[in-house]
Formats: structure tokens, C-alpha cells, sequence
């Protein structure tokens, strides 16, 4: 997930679910939202009630909180979000639709 880390990088992917549902939550933003393969229930019930119709919810299948961290360098990590309005969030959604789960 070569394009997560660029987006980390470049200070606009929100990693972590208490950042990610303050922005969720208080933003007018859309935004792409990709769930770890092993995220916990309670993380899906939140994200459930809080993104917008405007949001796209993505349940990554073969990555998991250790894979999605280490991928953006952190240790481990159930969700992320991206701003749909960035061009790295169309690059990741467009990668992850070609079967690019694997971290590059």
C-alpha cells in the first residue's frame, strides 16, 4: 500500500479511529475510509454510525491492523481515512479495486 504511506507523508491520511471519527464526525469533508481486515466490532458499529451517505467505506479482505500499520509506518492500525478531495485517496481506492493489497 505504497500510496498510504505517500498520503502519511504528505499529512493528509488520518490514521487511528479516535482521529478518524473526530473527523468523521465533525467535518464536512467526504472522505474514504479503509477498515483492517481484523478490525474489532466496535470500531465497524462506529464507523457505521458516523460516516456520511458522502463517505466510501472500504473493508480491506486480506490486510490486517499489523499490515495496514507497518505499511504506514506505525505498529498496528484498524482504520484510516483519506479526504476524497485528494488525489492519493482516487489512487488508493483505484489500487486496492486492481488487487493491489499487498504492501509494495
Amino acid at each position: 500500500m505504497f500510496s498510504l504511506g505517500l498520503a502519511r507523508k504528505s499529512g493528509v491520511l488520518i490514521a487511528g479511529q479516535d482521529r478518524v471519527f473526530a473527523c468523521l464526525k465533525g467535518n464536512k469533508l467526504d472522505f474514504v475510509v479503509l477498515m483492517a481486515s481484523d478490525r474489532s466490532d466496535a470500531v465497524a458499529s462506529t464507523v457505521g454510525r458516523v460516516v456520511s451517505s458522502r463517505d466510501r467505506v472500504i473493508q480491506m479482505v486480506d490486510i490486517d491492523r499489523y499490515l495496514l500499520g507497518r505499511s504506514i509506518g506505525l505498529n498496528r492500525c484498524q482504520i484510516v481515512a483519506l479526504p476524497l478531495k485528494e488525489g492519493l485517496a482516487e489512487a488508493v481506492v483505484r489500487q486496492l479495486s486492481e488487487g493491489g493489497e499487498a504492501v509494495e
